[in-house]
């Protein structure tokens, strides 16, 4: 089994349900156990100002997957 961990983000159309959706594909997976997520964090982008914050969050997985 291998411990993995998964950086989430998005700043387009609705991000936390973006996030939300990819965890929801990431339980449903059959070789993805033990799925812990931490909390969701916006920040402002880094770079150019004039888009929308971020929404990110960190998935720790256990998976059969190499």
């Amino acid at each position: 089994m291998n411990l993995v961990y998964i950086g989430l983000g998005s700043n387009l159309d609705t991000p936390v349900q973006q996030l939300q959706t990819a965890l929801t594909f990431l339980a449903q997976h059959p070789e993805i156990q033990q799925l812990e997520v931490s909390a969701l964090y916006r920040s402002k982008p880094v770079g150019p100002q004039d888009q929308p914050d971020f929404v990110t969050a960190v998935a720790r997985v256990a998976t059969t997957l190499s």
